[in-house]
């Protein structure tokens, strides 16, 4: 769901600073809403209230998921990483094994 953030402004008013909102200039507010379809109510709500009120509903997009998908590359990086060592150990042992085999084999011939 798109979340939105609603402006309301009101020249020469001032906010109180109470709650989520954000205090801009010119007593300006924006406040999160959980949906675009609510900012668009509140916004109904606030201009039948006042008319010399400007209000505007901003798409926002969720920091959560954006933050989900980067810590999700990022342990990707660390498993390939992880891998990257272990497979490295292992071919080592591997190859050790091996020339030890190959050493014995040259000594009975």
């Amino acid at each position: 769901m798109l979340k939105a953030i609603l402006i309301v402004s009101a020249l020469g008013a001032t906010g109180t600073g109470s709650g989520p909102e954000l205090v801009l200039a010119n007593g300006d507010y924006a406040t999160e809403m959980p949906s675009m379809d609510e900012c668009l109510s509140a916004r109904k709500v606030i201009a039948e209230q006042d008319k010399t009120l400007k209000t505007l509903c901003v798409p926002v997009a969720d920091e959560t998921e954006k933050m989900q998908k980067f810590f999700n590359i990022f342990m990707d990086m660390l498993d390939q990483i992880k891998y990257d060592i272990e497979g490295s150990a292992e071919e080592k042992d591997w190859c050790a094994a091996q020339c030890i085999e190959d050493e014995r084999l040259n000594r009975l011939n």
